[in-house]
């Protein structure tokens, strides 16, 4: 969550901060949580990138839960595994997502999800 927010350019702390009282619910109900991290792209400034790049690993410093830092790490931009936009993966991509991420789903499911 929050990839759409850095592509409208909305400012990083209102996504913290709505991801920051989304993640606190869910603990409080008893309820694991891994936060998948994404980047903002080049395009939009260091400092917009910086700002938004932090966000992740705040979350997980604030909530000890559990960190894969980059959604679309080895897929991202990569034609054979996005749709046109090079923004979306495509079914294939999905597939790399789901092999990379599985192994941190399984830590969050068995209980050993403690910490990025």
């Amino acid at each position: 969550m929050g990839a759409n927010d850095t592509l409208r350019g909305l400012d990083p702390q209102g996504t913290f901060a709505n991801l920051f009282a989304i993640v606190t619910e869910l603990l409080g109900r008893g309820i694991g949580v891994l936060i998948v991290g994404m980047l903002a792209p080049a395009d939009m400034g260091a400092e917009h990138g910086e700002a938004f790049n932090a966000i992740y690993p705040r979350l997980v410093e604030k909530h000890g839960v559990l960190l894969y830092p980059f959604f679309l790490d080895g897929v991202a931009l990569d034609p054979a595994l996005n749709q046109r936009d090079l923004i979306h993966p495509n079914r294939a991509g999905a597939a790399v997502i789901v092999e990379r991420i599985a192994l941190f789903l399984r830590r969050l499911i068995e209980g050993t999800a403690t910490g990025g």
